[in-house]
């Protein structure tokens, strides 16, 4: 799962000039930094309060070998010793506003509670710097401190860390008993009583400035309590269930309208705004002049609910009478969790009640979906190749029926669907634009053309030589008197047709296979051929 990440601000204080300049001065003491090359003075300094002592490995040149040994070397060097003075002060100039009650904790531990263990994360941030406090820094150092079983060796040497962050910020408070190895249970059973738990708190500013916003541009006044309501569910359940109860509050107090995480989606070609952020009075509006009728026509509030397949999500998309299928199709996929990976255009919209694609050029009264109580609209991965093949030989069967019966000089040709080209199959897979499905039959001219098969007359038995079919395909063979009907030879050349497609599909896996080197992507193209 990919890892969701809201950067939970600190307050704008930071550490006073006067002060500032004083550390610097003093890290350029210890080293023996010389005035006369200010510019690397400078950038050696500035490595060092960003990314802490190993930053200092790359210097080594620029100071002198006696110097760098004892300052690198030494558990308890004078540089350490600053820089660890130097990122406790950033914590306390950041936070001693915004967030005393962090500031009570660490001070709890250093003093009391775990002085050791303080003293570890602490030296730690010394020795890295910004390396493990990520994008939130109280976070992070409230579970460096919690779960005091995550050592340095496992840090550098394994991903539990960054699996922990990932899980508690995307499930919520609850999921810390997922890592109960790494912590003592009392602490583990003291963290999940919301009314006691520092970690509570240091999830609700994670979340924070992500949960405003959203409200806030719903216009849903910061009085409401809402906020604090919406920020302890997030905290205790995680982003990817809390997502769906903000969806859930905000329909309710906007009249169905599903929030907007980014800026407003505006279909280019007609120049309409697809989602409206400040009013429920005008969700969709024309940019462009248009007369009295159509105006009063775009500016209809309505809420469509389009189930995504393939992440298995229900979201509400607000559109107009005027809005086409490709606007629908894009808000979907801007408002999926998984929207970073996601291109709209390898997505069709279609109603479960008939299986028909909509097209994407299509507005949603030319589609009629607005006049349906409930079109059942969901939005699938488009797998152009299975299924446009299948069309294509149900389109063949359907034209070739008149045509096959006992009549002795029907050819072999007109039921035989095994003569589907390369150049067939490429313009397939060119419109289909899923899976890449374009690049197995054109790289490097991998897929070789599959030949055209040749036939003989049913009235010589319909037995087909090997040597003139197509590699790797069964052609039909059926004698003369074994065709005692129209409906026998449908049956045959339905299961030829079957046994061809297959073989096709095997072939063009093969290939893709060959040309594929990366592991993940070849399985990825099983997977899409196995779908």
């Amino acid at each position: 799962m990919a890892e969701i990440s809201f950067c939970a601000k600190s307050n704008d204080n930071t550490i006073a000039d006067d002060e500032l300049k004083s550390f610097k001065n003093e890290i350029s003491s210890i080293l023996g930094l010389h005035d006369d090359n200010d510019e690397i003075k400078d950038q050696i300094i500035d490595d060092l309060l960003n990314n802490g002592r190993q930053s200092l490995a790359k210097y080594e040149d620029d100071i002198k070998p006696k110097t760098y040994r004892a300052e690198m070397n030494n558990a308890d060097s004078k540089l350490i010793v600053l820089l660890k003075k130097y990122f406790y002060r950033q914590w306390e100039t950041q936070y001693e506003l915004s967030n005393e009650w962090f500031i009570s904790f660490l001070t709890q531990y250093q003093n009391e509670k775990a002085p050791n263990l303080y003293e570890r994360v602490l030296t730690r941030t010394a020795e890295n710097g910004n390396e493990y406090l990520k994008n939130c820094p109280i976070l992070s150092i409230i579970l460096q401190l919690l779960l005091e079983n995550i050592d340095d060796e496992c840090l550098k040497n394994t991903d539990t860390f960054d699996d922990l962050w990932s899980t508690i910020t995307n499930e919520g408070l609850k999921s810390i008993t997922k890592y109960s190895t790494y912590i003592k249970e009392e602490v583990m059973n003291e963290q999940l009583d919301k009314s006691q738990s520092i970690l509570f708190r240091a999830l609700r500013e994670y979340h924070r400035p992500q949960v405003f916003s959203l409200l806030k541009k719903h216009n849903i006044p910061e009085t409401d309590t809402m906020y604090d309501s919406t920020l302890d569910e997030v905290a205790e359940n995680g982003w990817l269930t809390g997502k769906d109860d903000i969806e859930q509050k905000i329909t309710s107090k906007s009249d169905q309208i599903l929030h907007s995480n980014q800026q407003q989606q505006e279909a280019a070609d007609q120049h309409k705004t697809l989602v409206n952020t400040h009013s429920t009075s005008s969700l969709i509006e024309e940019a462009t002049g248009s007369n009295e009728g159509q105006a009063q026509e775009s500016m209809t509030d309505e809420t469509i609910k389009v189930f995504f397949i393939q992440f298995g999500e229900t979201i509400y998309v607000p559109v107009s009478s005027a809005s086409t299928i490709e606007d629908v199709i894009k808000y979907v996929c801007q408002k999926s969790v998984r929207s970073m990976d996601i291109d709209y255009k390898n997505y069709y919209l279609f109603s479960k009640k008939n299986d028909d694609p909509f097209d994407n050029d299509k507005t949603l009264k030319e589609t009629n979906i607005l006049a349906i109580d409930d079109p059942d609209l969901q939005l699938k991965m488009k797998t152009g190749i299975r299924e446009q093949i299948i069309k294509l030989a149900q389109i063949k069967v359907v034209g070739n029926q008149d045509k096959i019966g006992v009549n002795p000089q029907t050819q072999a040709d007109d039921i035989q669907c095994g003569n589907i080209d390369s150049n067939n199959a490429e313009s397939l897979l060119d419109g289909s634009e899923a899976a890449n499905s374009n690049e197995l039959m054109t790289n490097d001219g991998k897929a070789k053309n599959l030949n055209r098969s040749e036939h003989t007359p049913i009235s010589k038995s319909l037995e087909t030589k090997k040597s003139n079919a197509s590699p790797g395909f069964r052609t039909l063979s059926l004698p003369a008197q074994d065709v005692p009907s129209k409906d026998a030879a449908n049956v045959l050349q339905k299961e030829d047709l079957a046994d061809n497609y297959q073989q096709f599909q095997k072939k063009i896996q093969e290939i893709g296979e060959k040309i594929t080197r990366d592991p993940v992507l070849r399985q990825k193209i099983a997977e899409k051929f196995n779908e």
